[in-house]
């Protein structure tokens, strides 16, 4: 079935098969992005996004009034329901009678009329419940009531609340239920951040400058960024405020051999070539084809050359990889992403408690077989961006353990001062622990001996 330009169909069509199949979010919002016009676009992202950031508690409110359990329903009936209640709890600018009336309309292109009137019911009881003021308010901070007022799962609020107070459970989860602000990173080799900023300013496009990044700019409603000038040029690149710190954990320098061993998309391998002044080379590994493409691209648009993309899959391609000495090392490892949720909303119903030691064996794996082709005396950054501790600080602790030559090193003099409350005791970067409006990232700076 086709979405035939139809936000609202297209928006069914992606809930669906991201929970049949449990796979990424943004190839499918490729995909139906171009059936429709710009305005559904939006509409459609809205729709996708905003029901699976709140799926738990709309699940929650959808439970309150059916006479089946959302799991025990068919996941065309589910996920009409879930856009349906959506709308209603949520978006203030579409007429109740419209979130309903779509929503109806969606199941009998699938399902019976007893289904849709099914539908129906459910969203009319919502509906004046929500008129009435009769929605209850989950006061109680147990993790259960965290997991369904933040729609976040429980299995990962339990965590949170076990190794922290309730308090800082809480205001995590609530600063990642919300839209992520939109943050770009200046192309320095092309552009400083004050000139980028007034040339934004120029597109129509306001802009304030990120507080703990030097690279970074947030902007205010872009809308379709592509179709800007500046980006088409490839003045910057979309990148979270977090994110743009783990590249300076490197103190790159002009001439350095650099390695990024999971480097597409290329967010961090592209400003590590901005902050050599793109002159030396930075080894750009992924065993993806198609994300190998994808930075290739991003290549292009940002006319960098020091990146040089390769497909390798260093937990098999070993011996090749290891007769290259790297003055800087860089591994954002592949991880379970519960850092980035807010961004990847889909991530918080694939993930699972049982996923973590299998994450955490190829994460150690990835960093014994990089950390051979570095040189003496040089640099490595483990970095992820997940908060469990698994996936850091227990594969740091092992990695050290059996590797005597890498020491830690504070990163401190490697970034801002506004930085320096991320890092503990313990020299970790941790930008999960205090409030900020950043995704939740951690990162290590290791040298090895001389």
């Amino acid at each position: 079935m086709t979405n035939k330009s139809d936000p609202r169909l297209s928006a069914l069509l992606i809930l669906n098969e991201v929970e049949e199949k449990e796979i990424f979010l943004d190839p499918l919002m490729d995909r139906e992005y171009e059936a429709l016009s710009h305005l559904n676009r939006g509409l459609l992202k809205e729709l996708v996004y905003g029901t699976l950031r709140w799926r738990g508690y709309i699940d929650w409110i959808i439970d309150r009034h059916a006479d089946r359990k959302v799991v025990k329903m068919g996941e065309w009936v589910r996920n009409s329901l879930r856009l349906g209640a959506y709308q209603l709890l949520f978006l203030d600018k579409i007429p109740p009678f419209a979130a309903i009336y779509e929503s109806v309309e969606l199941v009998k292109e699938k399902d019976s009329l007893p289904a849709s009137g099914f539908v129906n019911g459910i969203l009319r009881a919502i509906l004046r419940d929500k008129e009435a003021n009769k929605i209850p308010d989950l006061k109680d901070d147990s993790p259960r009531n965290i997991a369904i007022k933040y729609s976040y799962p429980e299995w990962l609020v339990k965590r949170w609340v076990a190794r922290s107070k309730i308090e800082s459970a809480r205001q995590w989860f609530k600063r990642n239920i919300g839209t992520p602000p939109f943050t770009i990173r200046v192309n320095r080799v092309l552009m400083d951040r004050d000139r980028l900023s007034n040339i934004l300013f120029d597109e129509g496009i306001s802009n304030e400058k990120t507080f703990y990044s030097p690279a970074g700019l947030i902007l205010e409603k872009p809308g379709d960024i592509t179709r800007l000038h500046s980006y088409q040029k490839g003045l910057f690149y979309i990148q979270d405020e977090a994110s743009q710190l783990i590249p300076f954990l490197l103190s790159p320098r002009p001439g350095d051999l650099i390695l990024d061993a999971c480097a597409a998309p290329g967010g961090k391998a592209t400003q590590l070539a901005e902050l050599i002044g793109d002159r030396g080379e930075v080894l750009a590994i992924d065993q993806s084809p198609d994300r190998i493409n994808i930075l290739q691209r991003n290549l292009k648009r940002l006319g960098l050359t020091a990146v040089k993309p390769r497909q390798l899959d260093l937990t098999r391609d070993i011996e090749e990889f290891q007769q290259t000495r790297f003055n800087k090392i860089l591994l954002d490892a592949p991880c379970s992403g519960t850092g980035v949720l807010r961004r990847h909303p889909e991530g918080k119903w694939q993930k699972r408690e049982n996923n973590l030691p299998s994450y955490a064996k190829t994460q150690y794996q990835l960093l014994e077989v990089v950390s051979k082709g570095l040189k003496p005396g040089g640099i490595m950054v483990y970095s992820t961006c997940s908060t469990e501790p698994e996936e850091n600080e227990k594969v740091i602790e092992k990695f050290l353990k059996a590797n005597p030559a890498f020491k830690i090193e504070s990163p401190r003099a490697a970034l801002p001062e506004s930085c320096h409350r991320f890092i503990g005791k313990d020299h970790f970067l941790r930008t999960y622990l205090e409030p900020n409006n950043m995704d939740g990232f951690f990162a290590v700076r290791m040298a090895k001996k001389g």
